[in-house]
Protein backbone atom coordinates (compact mmCIF):
# COMPACT_ATOMS: atom_id res chain seq x y z
CA UNK A 1 0.00 0.00 0.00
CA UNK A 2 1.77 3.09 -1.04
CA UNK A 3 0.67 6.93 -1.67
CA UNK A 4 -0.34 5.72 -5.34
CA UNK A 5 -2.93 3.27 -4.29
CA UNK A 6 -6.74 3.03 -4.29
CA UNK A 7 -6.37 1.68 -0.80
CA UNK A 8 -4.27 4.32 0.82
CA UNK A 9 -5.99 6.82 -1.01
CA UNK A 10 -9.61 6.30 -0.79
CA UNK A 11 -9.30 3.94 2.69
CA UNK A 12 -6.29 4.66 4.80
CA UNK A 13 -5.47 7.72 4.77
CA UNK A 14 -9.24 8.90 5.19
CA UNK A 15 -9.73 6.90 7.93
CA UNK A 16 -6.79 7.77 9.81
CA UNK A 17 -7.46 11.27 9.38
CA UNK A 18 -11.32 11.49 10.28
CA UNK A 19 -10.53 9.00 14.21
CA UNK A 20 -7.93 11.41 14.61
CA UNK A 21 -9.32 14.20 14.87
CA UNK A 22 -12.41 13.22 16.47
CA UNK A 23 -10.66 11.82 19.02
CA UNK A 24 -7.91 14.58 19.12
CA UNK A 25 -9.76 16.16 22.28
CA UNK A 26 -7.48 13.56 24.19
CA UNK A 27 -3.53 14.11 23.01
CA UNK A 28 -2.54 10.91 24.65
CA UNK A 29 -5.09 8.44 22.98
CA UNK A 30 -4.39 10.85 19.46
CA UNK A 31 -1.06 10.29 19.61
CA UNK A 32 -1.52 7.01 19.98
CA UNK A 33 -3.23 6.69 16.91
CA UNK A 34 -1.32 8.17 14.81
CA UNK A 35 1.43 5.91 16.04
CA UNK A 36 -0.38 2.99 15.45
CA UNK A 37 -1.77 3.59 12.25
CA UNK A 38 2.06 4.74 11.07
CA UNK A 39 3.10 0.89 12.07
CA UNK A 40 0.30 -0.81 10.47
CA UNK A 41 1.25 1.31 7.20
CA UNK A 42 4.62 -0.10 7.35
CA UNK A 43 3.26 -3.74 7.95
CA UNK A 44 1.19 -3.48 5.13
CA UNK A 45 3.87 -2.85 3.21
CA UNK A 46 6.78 -4.88 4.37
CA UNK A 47 5.84 -6.82 7.93
CA UNK A 48 9.85 -7.59 8.46
CA UNK A 49 10.08 -3.97 9.29
CA UNK A 50 7.61 -4.27 11.98
CA UNK A 51 9.91 -6.03 14.68
CA UNK A 52 13.24 -4.06 13.23
CA UNK A 53 11.78 -0.57 13.45
CA UNK A 54 10.30 -1.73 17.56
CA UNK A 55 14.20 -2.94 18.28
CA UNK A 56 15.33 0.32 16.72
CA UNK A 57 12.82 2.31 18.63
CA UNK A 58 13.57 1.04 22.05
CA UNK A 59 17.22 1.11 21.99
CA UNK A 60 17.93 4.18 20.86
CA UNK A 61 14.88 5.93 22.99
CA UNK A 62 17.29 3.99 26.06
CA UNK A 63 20.31 5.50 24.57
CA UNK A 64 18.52 8.66 24.72
CA UNK A 65 17.39 8.45 28.41
CA UNK A 66 20.85 7.70 29.28
CA UNK A 67 22.77 10.17 26.79
CA UNK A 68 20.66 13.46 28.56
CA UNK A 69 20.13 13.51 31.97
CA UNK A 70 18.81 16.70 33.85
CA UNK A 71 21.71 18.87 33.55
CA UNK A 72 22.55 20.95 30.46
CA UNK A 73 26.07 19.16 29.74
CA UNK A 74 26.67 15.85 28.11
CA UNK A 75 28.35 13.55 30.17
CA UNK A 76 31.42 11.43 29.29
CA UNK A 77 28.97 8.53 29.76
CA UNK A 78 26.50 10.33 27.49
CA UNK A 79 28.73 11.00 25.13
CA UNK A 80 29.77 7.31 25.00
CA UNK A 81 26.33 6.18 25.01
CA UNK A 82 25.73 8.70 21.88
CA UNK A 83 28.84 6.71 19.84
CA UNK A 84 27.30 3.34 20.49
CA UNK A 85 24.02 4.60 19.48
CA UNK A 86 25.35 6.25 15.88
CA UNK A 87 27.56 2.78 15.45
CA UNK A 88 24.27 0.14 16.43
CA UNK A 89 22.23 2.36 13.89
CA UNK A 90 25.22 2.01 11.13
CA UNK A 91 26.08 -1.70 11.81
CA UNK A 92 22.16 -2.63 11.39
CA UNK A 93 21.84 -0.61 8.45
CA UNK A 94 25.14 -2.53 7.04
CA UNK A 95 24.05 -5.54 7.73
CA UNK A 96 20.64 -5.38 5.93
CA UNK A 97 22.29 -3.04 2.97
CA UNK A 98 24.99 -6.00 2.52
CA UNK A 99 22.48 -8.81 2.46
CA UNK A 100 20.58 -7.19 -0.25
CA UNK A 101 24.06 -7.16 -2.15
CA UNK A 102 23.87 -10.77 -1.74
CA UNK A 103 20.98 -11.42 -2.75
CA UNK A 104 19.23 -11.65 0.78
CA UNK A 105 21.69 -14.46 1.55
CA UNK A 106 24.22 -14.39 4.16
CA UNK A 107 26.52 -17.23 3.83
CA UNK A 108 27.07 -18.94 7.64
CA UNK A 109 27.72 -22.20 7.73
CA UNK A 110 29.29 -24.21 4.87
CA UNK A 111 26.54 -24.50 2.42
CA UNK A 112 23.95 -23.16 5.04
CA UNK A 113 22.67 -19.53 4.82
CA UNK A 114 20.64 -17.07 6.45
CA UNK A 115 17.27 -15.61 4.17
CA UNK A 116 17.53 -12.21 5.06
CA UNK A 117 15.33 -9.17 3.43
CA UNK A 118 15.65 -5.16 3.66
CA UNK A 119 12.91 -3.82 5.56
CA UNK A 120 11.94 -0.78 3.50
CA UNK A 121 12.18 2.79 5.01
CA UNK A 122 15.07 1.38 7.38
CA UNK A 123 17.25 3.47 5.68
CA UNK A 124 15.82 6.83 6.57
CA UNK A 125 15.28 5.08 9.94
CA UNK A 126 18.28 4.63 10.37
CA UNK A 127 19.33 8.47 9.39
CA UNK A 128 16.65 9.84 11.56
CA UNK A 129 17.63 8.10 14.59
CA UNK A 130 21.33 9.20 13.55
CA UNK A 131 19.64 13.04 13.60
CA UNK A 132 17.94 12.78 16.36
CA UNK A 133 21.48 11.70 18.97
CA UNK A 134 22.77 13.96 17.35
CA UNK A 135 20.70 16.90 18.02
CA UNK A 136 20.23 15.78 22.00
CA UNK A 137 23.77 15.62 22.07
CA UNK A 138 23.92 19.17 20.63
CA UNK A 139 21.35 20.53 22.91
CA UNK A 140 19.39 20.83 20.24
CA UNK A 141 16.51 19.38 21.01
CA UNK A 142 15.04 17.69 24.24
CA UNK A 143 14.10 14.23 25.12
CA UNK A 144 10.17 14.02 24.48
CA UNK A 145 8.02 11.38 25.55
CA UNK A 146 8.29 8.02 24.27
CA UNK A 147 4.83 8.05 22.17
CA UNK A 148 6.04 11.57 20.93
CA UNK A 149 9.26 10.22 19.70
CA UNK A 150 7.93 7.17 18.28
CA UNK A 151 5.53 9.85 16.01
CA UNK A 152 8.60 12.01 15.02
CA UNK A 153 10.20 8.80 14.31
CA UNK A 154 8.16 6.67 12.09
CA UNK A 155 4.98 9.15 11.01
CA UNK A 156 3.71 7.38 7.79
CA UNK A 157 4.13 10.87 5.31
CA UNK A 158 7.64 10.61 5.50
CA UNK A 159 9.79 7.87 6.37
CA UNK A 160 9.89 5.31 3.50
CA UNK A 161 11.81 7.62 1.22
CA UNK A 162 12.20 11.07 3.05
CA UNK A 163 12.26 13.78 4.48
CA UNK A 164 14.47 13.96 7.17
CA UNK A 165 13.05 15.98 9.57
CA UNK A 166 15.26 17.74 12.59
CA UNK A 167 13.25 17.20 15.77
CA UNK A 168 13.30 20.61 16.72
CA UNK A 169 11.71 21.48 13.63
CA UNK A 170 8.98 19.04 14.38
CA UNK A 171 8.13 18.97 18.30
CA UNK A 172 7.72 22.80 17.62
CA UNK A 173 5.03 22.38 15.74
CA UNK A 174 3.81 19.69 18.04
CA UNK A 175 3.43 21.12 21.04
CA UNK A 176 1.45 23.96 19.61
CA UNK A 177 -2.19 23.08 20.18
CA UNK A 178 -3.24 23.67 16.74
CA UNK A 179 -1.44 20.69 16.34
CA UNK A 180 -4.76 18.42 17.56
CA UNK A 181 -7.47 20.94 15.72
CA UNK A 182 -8.43 20.73 12.18
CA UNK A 183 -6.15 23.50 10.37
CA UNK A 184 -8.78 24.19 7.66
CA UNK A 185 -6.76 26.27 5.26
CA UNK A 186 -4.37 23.27 5.43
CA UNK A 187 -6.98 21.23 4.17
CA UNK A 188 -6.70 22.81 0.45
CA UNK A 189 -2.97 23.07 0.39
CA UNK A 190 -2.25 19.73 1.48
CA UNK A 191 -5.10 18.33 -0.93
CA UNK A 192 -3.54 20.61 -4.10
CA UNK A 193 -0.15 18.73 -3.29
CA UNK A 194 -1.28 15.08 -3.12
CA UNK A 195 -3.19 15.98 -6.42
CA UNK A 196 0.32 17.38 -8.15
CA UNK A 197 2.85 14.37 -6.59
CA UNK A 198 0.47 12.04 -7.17
CA UNK A 199 -0.15 13.45 -10.75
CA UNK A 200 2.82 13.91 -11.44
CA UNK A 201 4.10 10.19 -10.22
CA UNK A 202 1.74 8.17 -12.39
CA UNK A 203 1.07 10.60 -15.25
CA UNK A 204 4.77 11.95 -15.63
CA UNK A 205 6.99 9.50 -14.53
CA UNK A 206 5.29 5.67 -15.03
CA UNK A 207 4.74 6.27 -18.72
CA UNK A 208 8.19 7.37 -19.36
CA UNK A 209 9.75 4.47 -17.51
CA UNK A 210 8.74 2.17 -19.94
CA UNK A 211 11.00 4.13 -22.51
CA UNK A 212 13.91 3.71 -20.58
CA UNK A 213 12.99 0.25 -19.60
CA UNK A 214 12.96 -0.71 -23.39
CA UNK A 215 16.72 0.66 -24.25
CA UNK A 216 18.30 -0.42 -21.02
CA UNK A 217 16.76 -4.05 -21.09
CA UNK A 218 17.72 -4.47 -24.98
CA UNK A 219 21.37 -3.49 -23.46
CA UNK A 220 21.41 -5.78 -21.02
CA UNK A 221 20.12 -8.67 -23.39
CA UNK A 222 23.68 -7.64 -25.61
CA UNK A 223 21.85 -5.49 -28.47
CA UNK A 224 23.69 -2.62 -29.97
CA UNK A 225 21.54 0.44 -29.58
CA UNK A 226 21.64 3.23 -32.22
CA UNK A 227 22.35 6.85 -30.69
CA UNK A 228 18.65 7.93 -31.05
CA UNK A 229 18.34 4.44 -28.92
CA UNK A 230 20.61 5.54 -26.17
CA UNK A 231 19.72 9.04 -25.73
CA UNK A 232 15.88 8.29 -25.46
CA UNK A 233 16.54 5.69 -22.87
CA UNK A 234 19.27 7.85 -20.76
CA UNK A 235 16.79 11.15 -20.91
CA UNK A 236 13.73 8.97 -19.99
CA UNK A 237 15.40 7.71 -16.94
CA UNK A 238 16.18 11.39 -16.03
CA UNK A 239 12.92 12.52 -16.24
CA UNK A 240 11.49 9.25 -15.13
CA UNK A 241 13.19 9.44 -11.49
CA UNK A 242 12.87 13.13 -11.77
CA UNK A 243 8.86 13.20 -11.40
CA UNK A 244 9.33 9.95 -9.67
CA UNK A 245 11.02 12.02 -6.20
CA UNK A 246 9.35 15.25 -7.15
CA UNK A 247 5.56 13.76 -7.29
CA UNK A 248 6.89 11.45 -3.77
CA UNK A 249 7.99 14.63 -2.36
CA UNK A 250 4.74 16.59 -2.74
CA UNK A 251 2.54 13.74 -1.57
CA UNK A 252 4.69 13.21 1.45
CA UNK A 253 4.33 17.53 2.19
CA UNK A 254 0.60 17.11 1.31
CA UNK A 255 -0.54 14.08 3.54
CA UNK A 256 1.58 16.01 6.32
CA UNK A 257 0.03 19.39 5.78
CA UNK A 258 -3.35 17.35 6.18
CA UNK A 259 -2.55 16.60 10.06
CA UNK A 260 -1.32 19.83 10.51
CA UNK A 261 2.11 19.34 9.87
CA UNK A 262 4.92 21.42 8.00
CA UNK A 263 7.51 19.15 6.41
CA UNK A 264 10.85 20.61 5.09
CA UNK A 265 11.01 21.08 1.52
CA UNK A 266 12.65 18.22 -0.13
CA UNK A 267 12.56 18.98 -3.87
CA UNK A 268 13.54 22.06 -5.53
CA UNK A 269 13.98 21.56 -9.58
CA UNK A 270 17.13 20.54 -9.34
CA UNK A 271 17.45 20.26 -13.40
CA UNK A 272 17.48 24.28 -13.14
CA UNK A 273 21.11 23.98 -11.49
CA UNK A 274 23.64 25.23 -13.21
CA UNK A 275 25.96 23.21 -11.69
CA UNK A 276 26.54 19.83 -10.46
CA UNK A 277 27.26 21.58 -7.18
CA UNK A 278 24.13 23.46 -6.94
CA UNK A 279 21.91 20.15 -7.98
CA UNK A 280 22.78 18.29 -5.18
CA UNK A 281 21.24 21.52 -2.90
CA UNK A 282 18.04 20.76 -4.69
CA UNK A 283 18.21 17.27 -5.13
CA UNK A 284 16.67 14.77 -2.24
CA UNK A 285 17.65 18.20 0.10
CA UNK A 286 17.50 16.99 3.42
CA UNK A 287 19.35 13.49 2.32
CA UNK A 288 22.37 15.78 1.39
CA UNK A 289 22.31 18.18 3.90
CA UNK A 290 22.53 15.00 6.09
CA UNK A 291 25.84 14.09 3.70
CA UNK A 292 26.75 17.32 4.67
CA UNK A 293 26.43 17.67 8.04
CA UNK A 294 27.65 13.63 8.85
CA UNK A 295 30.15 13.21 6.61
CA UNK A 296 31.70 15.95 4.70
CA UNK A 297 32.06 18.59 7.17
CA UNK A 298 33.04 16.34 9.71
CA UNK A 299 36.08 15.13 7.53
CA UNK A 300 36.97 18.76 7.11
CA UNK A 301 35.34 19.83 3.87
CA UNK A 302 36.41 23.36 1.91
CA UNK A 303 37.95 24.23 5.24
CA UNK A 304 41.02 21.83 4.03
CA UNK A 305 43.34 22.38 0.75
CA UNK A 306 42.01 21.83 -2.68
CA UNK A 307 43.28 18.27 -2.63
CA UNK A 308 42.08 17.42 0.83
CA UNK A 309 38.67 18.84 -0.31
CA UNK A 310 38.66 16.62 -3.23
CA UNK A 311 39.19 13.48 -1.15
CA UNK A 312 35.93 14.60 0.98
CA UNK A 313 34.13 15.17 -1.75
CA UNK A 314 34.61 11.36 -3.47
CA UNK A 315 34.61 9.75 0.06
CA UNK A 316 30.99 11.69 0.44
CA UNK A 317 29.58 10.64 -3.07
CA UNK A 318 31.19 6.62 -2.61
CA UNK A 319 29.68 6.40 0.61
CA UNK A 320 26.06 8.06 -0.92
CA UNK A 321 26.55 5.67 -3.56
CA UNK A 322 26.99 2.61 -1.39
CA UNK A 323 24.29 3.99 0.37
CA UNK A 324 21.92 3.74 -2.89
CA UNK A 325 23.29 -0.24 -2.90
CA UNK A 326 26.39 -2.00 -2.44
CA UNK A 327 26.58 -3.08 -6.52
CA UNK A 328 29.25 -1.93 -8.38
CA UNK A 329 27.18 0.41 -10.64
CA UNK A 330 26.21 2.50 -7.49
CA UNK A 331 29.80 3.02 -6.14
CA UNK A 332 30.67 3.36 -9.61
CA UNK A 333 27.55 6.14 -9.58
CA UNK A 334 28.65 7.92 -6.85
CA UNK A 335 32.86 7.85 -7.35
CA UNK A 336 31.79 9.33 -10.87
CA UNK A 337 29.41 12.04 -8.89
CA UNK A 338 32.66 12.64 -6.69
CA UNK A 339 34.57 13.24 -9.75
CA UNK A 340 32.45 15.44 -11.62
CA UNK A 341 32.14 17.34 -8.58
CA UNK A 342 35.90 18.26 -8.06
CA UNK A 343 35.93 19.22 -11.75
CA UNK A 344 33.27 21.58 -11.12
CA UNK A 345 35.29 23.28 -7.98
CA UNK A 346 38.15 23.72 -9.96
CA UNK A 347 36.19 25.10 -12.41
CA UNK A 348 35.00 27.86 -10.16
CA UNK A 349 37.70 28.49 -9.10
CA UNK A 350 39.91 29.30 -12.37
CA UNK A 351 36.12 30.78 -14.29
CA UNK A 352 35.36 34.48 -14.39
CA UNK A 353 33.06 35.56 -11.30
CA UNK A 354 30.65 38.17 -13.33
CA UNK A 355 29.61 38.00 -16.87
CA UNK A 356 27.82 41.34 -18.63
CA UNK A 357 23.72 41.65 -18.58
CA UNK A 358 23.76 40.38 -22.40
CA UNK A 359 25.15 37.40 -21.53
CA UNK A 360 23.86 36.62 -18.46
CA UNK A 361 21.13 34.59 -19.93
CA UNK A 362 23.03 32.85 -22.65
CA UNK A 363 25.68 31.48 -19.74
CA UNK A 364 22.84 30.59 -17.28
CA UNK A 365 21.42 28.28 -19.98
CA UNK A 366 24.63 26.52 -21.24
CA UNK A 367 25.59 25.85 -18.02
CA UNK A 368 22.00 24.54 -17.33
CA UNK A 369 22.27 22.11 -20.71
CA UNK A 370 25.66 21.68 -19.50
CA UNK A 371 24.73 20.42 -16.08
CA UNK A 372 21.53 18.36 -17.43
CA UNK A 373 23.54 16.39 -19.77
CA UNK A 374 26.56 15.35 -16.78
CA UNK A 375 23.34 14.11 -15.08
CA UNK A 376 21.86 12.20 -17.95
CA UNK A 377 25.12 10.11 -18.42
CA UNK A 378 25.55 9.82 -14.61
CA UNK A 379 22.53 8.60 -14.63
CA UNK A 380 23.08 5.34 -16.77
CA UNK A 381 24.98 4.08 -14.60
CA UNK A 382 22.48 4.08 -11.64
CA UNK A 383 19.97 2.67 -13.87
CA UNK A 384 21.93 -0.13 -15.62
CA UNK A 385 22.21 -3.28 -13.97
CA UNK A 386 25.97 -3.91 -14.11
CA UNK A 387 28.87 -1.68 -15.65
CA UNK A 388 28.86 -3.59 -19.41
CA UNK A 389 25.56 -2.75 -20.03
CA UNK A 390 26.30 1.36 -18.73
CA UNK A 391 29.27 1.08 -20.70
CA UNK A 392 27.26 -0.26 -23.85
CA UNK A 393 24.86 2.80 -23.41
CA UNK A 394 27.11 5.50 -23.20
CA UNK A 395 29.31 3.88 -26.40
CA UNK A 396 25.77 4.55 -28.69
CA UNK A 397 25.62 7.42 -26.67
CA UNK A 398 28.50 9.19 -28.23
CA UNK A 399 27.91 7.17 -32.02
CA UNK A 400 30.92 5.19 -31.24
CA UNK A 401 29.00 1.50 -31.60
CA UNK A 402 30.04 -0.67 -34.63
CA UNK A 403 27.42 -2.88 -36.36
CA UNK A 404 25.05 -0.89 -35.42
CA UNK A 405 21.65 -2.02 -37.48
CA UNK A 406 18.53 0.19 -37.14
CA UNK A 407 15.16 -1.30 -36.58
CA UNK A 408 15.80 -4.54 -34.72
CA UNK A 409 16.01 -3.70 -31.07
CA UNK A 410 12.51 -2.65 -30.59
CA UNK A 411 13.28 0.10 -28.90
CA UNK A 412 10.03 3.04 -27.87
CA UNK A 413 11.45 6.48 -28.47
CA UNK A 414 9.14 8.67 -26.47
CA UNK A 415 10.38 12.20 -28.78
CA UNK A 416 7.71 13.64 -28.09
CA UNK A 417 6.78 12.99 -24.66
CA UNK A 418 10.55 13.53 -23.91
CA UNK A 419 9.54 17.47 -24.96
CA UNK A 420 7.20 18.26 -23.34
CA UNK A 421 8.74 16.91 -19.91
CA UNK A 422 11.49 18.87 -20.67
CA UNK A 423 9.45 22.01 -20.81
CA UNK A 424 7.95 21.43 -18.02
CA UNK A 425 11.01 20.63 -15.89
CA UNK A 426 13.14 24.46 -16.89
CA UNK A 427 10.04 26.28 -18.03
CA UNK A 428 7.04 25.44 -15.47
CA UNK A 429 7.31 26.76 -11.80
CA UNK A 430 7.78 24.08 -9.60
CA UNK A 431 5.19 23.10 -6.45
CA UNK A 432 7.00 25.31 -3.98
CA UNK A 433 6.78 28.51 -6.53
CA UNK A 434 3.08 27.35 -7.34
CA UNK A 435 2.39 27.16 -3.04
CA UNK A 436 4.62 30.27 -2.20
CA UNK A 437 1.54 32.31 -0.99
CA UNK A 438 0.26 29.61 1.14
CA UNK A 439 3.87 29.32 3.00
CA UNK A 440 4.50 32.54 3.20
CA UNK A 441 1.25 33.50 4.83
CA UNK A 442 1.71 30.48 7.58
CA UNK A 443 5.81 30.67 8.00
CA UNK A 444 7.34 34.30 6.02
CA UNK A 445 10.72 32.54 7.19
CA UNK A 446 9.64 29.38 5.09
CA UNK A 447 10.25 30.83 1.59
CA UNK A 448 13.14 32.99 -0.21
CA UNK A 449 13.07 36.25 -1.43
CA UNK A 450 12.95 35.52 -4.72
CA UNK A 451 10.03 33.34 -3.97
CA UNK A 452 7.83 35.63 -2.43
CA UNK A 453 8.35 37.87 -5.14
CA UNK A 454 6.46 35.73 -7.55
CA UNK A 455 3.61 35.44 -5.14
CA UNK A 456 0.92 38.12 -7.01
CA UNK A 457 2.21 35.92 -10.46
CA UNK A 458 -0.81 34.69 -12.47
CA UNK A 459 0.10 30.75 -11.74
CA UNK A 460 0.40 31.01 -8.05
CA UNK A 461 -1.92 28.58 -6.51
CA UNK A 462 -4.86 30.55 -4.93
CA UNK A 463 -7.69 28.56 -3.09
CA UNK A 464 -10.47 29.03 -5.53
CA UNK A 465 -12.86 27.17 -7.96
CA UNK A 466 -10.60 27.43 -10.91
CA UNK A 467 -7.69 25.97 -9.19
CA UNK A 468 -10.09 23.09 -7.46
CA UNK A 469 -11.75 22.73 -11.22
CA UNK A 470 -7.89 22.05 -12.34
CA UNK A 471 -6.19 19.96 -9.68
CA UNK A 472 -9.21 17.92 -9.91
CA UNK A 473 -9.30 16.90 -13.46
CA UNK A 474 -5.29 16.17 -12.59
CA UNK A 475 -6.74 13.97 -9.88
CA UNK A 476 -9.04 12.26 -12.03
CA UNK A 477 -6.54 11.44 -14.60
CA UNK A 478 -3.87 10.12 -12.26
CA UNK A 479 -6.88 7.52 -10.43
CA UNK A 480 -7.22 6.27 -14.10
CA UNK A 481 -4.06 5.64 -14.33
CA UNK A 482 -3.11 4.18 -11.34
CA UNK A 483 -3.42 0.22 -11.70
CA UNK A 484 -0.36 0.63 -13.81
CA UNK A 485 1.92 2.70 -11.52
CA UNK A 486 4.89 1.07 -10.20
CA UNK A 487 6.68 1.61 -6.54
CA UNK A 488 8.31 4.80 -6.19
CA UNK A 489 12.16 4.58 -7.03
CA UNK A 490 13.67 6.23 -3.60
CA UNK A 491 11.22 3.21 -1.47
CA UNK A 492 13.90 0.60 -2.53
CA UNK A 493 17.01 2.55 -0.67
Amino acid sequence: MGFNSYAFIFLFLPFVWTLFYLIARTKGPAVLWLVGASFVFYAWNDPLLISVMGVSLLVNYAFALKMKPESTELSTSGKRFFLLGVTLNLALLSFFKLAASYGGHYQIAFESSLQVGFPLALSFLTFQQILFLSELKNGNTEKPRFLNYCLYMIFFPQLLAGPLVKPQHFFQQFADDKFFKIRWDFIPAGLTLIALGLFKKVSLADPIARFADSAFNAAQAGAVLTTGEAWSGALSFSFQIYFDLSGYADMAMGIALLFGLRLPWNFNSPYKADSLIEFWRRWHITLSQFARDFIYIPLGGSKNSFLMQGICLLSVMTLTGLWHGAGITFIAWGILHGFFLIVNHAWRRISPEKVSADQAVWVLWTKRFATFISLALLWVVFRAENIDTALSMWKSMAGMQTNVVTGINNIKIGEDRLWFLAVLVWLAPNSREWMVRFFSSIDPTHSSKAEKSISSAKYVWRCNEYWAAFLAMLFIVALLQLPESREFIYIQF
